[in-house]
């Protein structure tokens, strides 16, 4: 059995085999992308007996849509 082992160069091997301005521009950059993972909101829909429990107010019904003509 091998053991291998990873390693993280470190910020001054980096700049010195890549350059000072070309390692901050790498990291700006990678700070600026982000993760790249978006969390999405879900929202739970519960009915009114447990909206109830939990002391959540009741979900009132949406208005009903205007007529063809309001006049």
């Amino acid at each position: 059995m091998t053991i291998t082992e990873t390693r993280t160069p470190s910020i001054e091997a980096l700049i010195a085999i890549h350059g000072a301005r070309r390692v901050l521009f790498a990291a700006v950059l990678a700070m600026l992308r982000g993760s790249g993972r978006r969390q999405l909101l879900v929202v739970p829909v519960h009915d009114a007996h447990l909206r109830r429990d939990i002391g959540l107010p009741p979900v009132h019904a949406p208005p009903p849509p205007p007529g063809a003509r309001p006049w």
